[in-house]
């Protein structure tokens, strides 16, 4: 949470304005960033990998529902919006954090009600079962 918050302050440094889901989603790529330094042992922090994982625990606690629509003031992106950045960042250093703050970035997931849902979601995946040949 601390480098969450750590994501915040820079976009405040850098002037950042953005969608909130979107702000949230770079400040975890930059907890990610930092992360990965603490475990380098480029800090006096230090991290053990249960730590990296009661981190990535909170990020699937600390979500949105799926269907939640990415202009609430309140989003904070999906569990996998939310690990994913935090992994970007962890594999891209701050730097990468850039891509995190495109606007057309879609940053949270549909709601899917039934299986016949999934022919209308942006990122299909095939049905429970399904193999592809």
């Amino acid at each position: 949470m601390l480098a969450h918050e750590w994501g915040h302050a820079i976009q405040t440094r850098a002037n950042f304005q953005g969608l909130t889901v979107t702000q949230e989603i770079q400040a975890d790529c930059f907890a990610g960033a930092w992360a990965a330094d603490v475990a380098a042992g480029h800090s006096s922090f230090k991290a053990e990998t249960n730590d990296l994982d009661a981190a990535l625990a909170g990020f699937l606690t600390l979500r949105d529902e799926p269907g939640t629509d990415k202009t609430n003031p309140a989003a904070h992106g999906s569990g996998f919006d939310r690990v994913s950045s935090f992994q970007t960042g962890f594999d891209g250093g701050p730097e990468s954090a850039r891509d995190r703050a495109d606007p057309r970035r879609d940053a949270t997931s549909p709601r899917v009600q039934r299986v016949t849902d999934l022919d209308r979601t942006p990122h299909r995946r095939p049905p429970l079962g399904h193999r592809s040949r």
